[in-house]
């Protein structure tokens, strides 16, 4: 019986493997035209006063002991607030980066690992995108500023299509979007600040507060399937809003 399970996993695991290359090789020639398209594209869902920015990563992962990688742009919506020395930071939504490889592979449990990596992303780079630079831990009047982060509770996933250039491929673009129809935000607040003390200085983030704002509506529990059924990863599609939870 142990020979069958790991005989089972191995062959999970090649197979996962396998997706993740053809998608890759695929990804490669399209990701040039992708990339011009991100550079391009406009924020819809950032209230009054915010800015929009965006910023890309990768996601490591490890599925059925195998590690694996995502790379991953996060658009987000912030702004100073002078006044109370408070970064104020809306997380709007994410997307493969290069093309429609691998969010979609990533498997339900590791989905709130993504979230939460795709939140510390913003915070080590929040000063640098929204203003200028966090300050010193040791400074003598101001020794940190505030970050607030609000991530919706409420998402879904929208196969999207991107026009090519003439003669190039069609390109699928899997995202995850925030529910409009929703206000409900999970906020969570930190202290951030340099340690000079380090070379390079080191971001001291300390956390301070987690809550919930606003209401969910129509909301699900759990990730739709992907695609949909019905559906294929080469038609646009969009999910019902689910939640992920405040955690």
């Amino acid at each position: 019986m142990g020979k069958l399970i790991k005989k089972c996993n191995f062959f999970q695991i090649n197979l996962f493997k396998f997706m993740i290359r053809v998608k890759m090789k695929k990804s490669i020639i399209l990701s040039m035209t992708l990339i011009i398209f991100l550079v391009s594209i406009s924020f819809a869902g950032c209230p009054p006063g915010y800015e929009p920015k965006s910023i890309s990563g990768v996601f490591n992962y490890t599925y059925l002991g195998q590690p694996f990688t995502c790379h991953i742009t996060v658009f987000f919506c912030c702004k100073w607030d002078i006044n109370t020395h408070t970064i104020i930071v809306e997380l709007d939504y994410m997307q493969s980066t290069y093309s429609n490889d691998c969010m979609g592979l990533i498997p339900e449990e590791k989905q709130g690992d993504m979230y939460d990596w795709a939140m510390e992303l913003v915070i080590d780079k929040a000063d640098s995108l929204c203003l200028l630079q966090y300050p010193p831990c040791d400074h003598p009047s101001l020794n940190y500023y505030t970050l607030e982060i609000k991530r919706p509770l409420c998402w879904y996933w929208e196969n999207a299509f991107i026009p090519p250039y003439p003669g190039e491929e069609p390109i699928w673009i899997l995202r995850t979007k925030k529910c409009s129809e929703s206000s409900a935000r999970c906020v969570v607040i930190w202290r951030v600040c340099y340690d000079y003390s380090n070379n390079p200085p080191l971001l001291q983030k300390t956390f301070v507060s987690r809550q919930i704002i606003g209401q969910s509506w129509n909301c699900i529990n759990g990730r739709p399937k992907l695609p949909p059924p019905g559906n294929s990863w080469e038609e646009a599609w969009y999910t019902d809003c689910y939640l992920y939870d405040c955690q």
